[in-house]
């Protein structure tokens, strides 16, 4: 198995099938708010982890980083 670390990867995500480029951008967002400790600090907290259908606002740290994930693949915000 290659050591992906060293090819400069910082995240690798497995899915179960192909999803737009937006919903991979929000999970890896998502991914990154929960790991940095972004989401403990946001106080959106309590509705994003208890409610299925909450939409996060632009402004909140892991919509943020979803738009840098998009620029950086290329999509746009």
């Amino acid at each position: 198995m290659p050591d992906y670390f060293s090819l400069g990867y910082t995240n690798i995500h497995i899915v179960d099938k192909p999803y737009p480029p937006d919903k991979m951008a929000e999970a890896r967002a998502v991914n990154w708010a929960v790991l940095s400790g972004a989401c403990d600090k946001c106080g959106a907290l309590a509705q994003c982890s208890t409610n299925s259908n909450f939409k996060p606002a632009a402004f909140f740290p892991c919509m943020i980083k979803k738009t840098e994930f998009m620029k950086e693949a290329g999509g746009g915000a």
